[in-house]
């Protein structure tokens, strides 16, 4: 239902659609030529709020090349490294880039790591980074962040609801818990959690 929801608000108009098409023909987003890794890779505020969930770059590329050596054994084919990067730290993509020279590393310049006064395109960046993500084949990600479990969500109605979960999070599972003041009662409190495999779970709030 969420996924739904996130759908219906990020359609675009006819010039962010054509801008959307833009970006992926300056870096070769192509998921129709071959399989593409996600990558949602959090640093700026992250590293001071929850140091817990930072994961440095070789993490989420090991996920990327587990996921890439499942489709081999299972098509019995090779297919090309290619991930987009998706951060707050433009950084992050270079040292991506010179660790692993064979490797396709898509992304773009994030103006999130710099000063206030120069963030002149933040917000379409989240939508951006939000819409190329959701068009992978695999995202590696945190679920502690809220991007991450829209991904999630976003993945579960547009093309992998009837597939097994087409994401792997470094920092815990899926839950959407009830926050704010409302009337509803305790046993009807209830945190839904959906593992790797896709078994949903439910646990009472309080």
């Amino acid at each position: 239902m969420i996924g739904q929801f996130a759908k219906h608000t990020l359609k675009l108009n006819q010039t962010f659609a054509n801008q959307i098409e833009e970006w992926q023909r300056e870096i070769g987003f192509d998921p129709e030529s071959g399989p593409i890794v996600g990558l949602q890779i959090r640093r700026t505020d992250k590293v001071r709020e929850s140091p817990r969930s930072v994961h440095e770059v070789a993490q989420y590329m090991a996920q990327a090349e587990e996921y890439f050596l499942k489709i081999e054994a299972k098509y019995n084919i090779s297919v090309p490294r290619r991930v987009y990067i998706s951060s707050d730290n433009t950084s992050v993509i270079d040292e991506a880039r010179s660790l692993y020279l064979n490797w396709t590393v898509m992304g773009f310049h994030s103006s999130f790591s710099e000063s206030l006064k120069n963030r002149k395109l933040g917000l379409f960046e989240i939508a951006r980074d939000i819409l190329l993500l959701s068009e992978c084949e695999y995202v590696v990600c945190g679920l502690s962040s809220n991007l991450c479990r829209l991904i999630y969500e976003m993945q579960t109605y547009l093309k992998f609801n009837l597939d097994a979960p087409h994401l792997k999070s470094l920092d815990g599972g899926y839950h959407y818990p009830l926050y704010g003041g409302h009337s509803i009662r305790g046993k009807y409190m209830t945190v839904w959690k959906i593992d790797d495999n896709g078994t949903a779970s439910s646990c009472n709030l309080i």
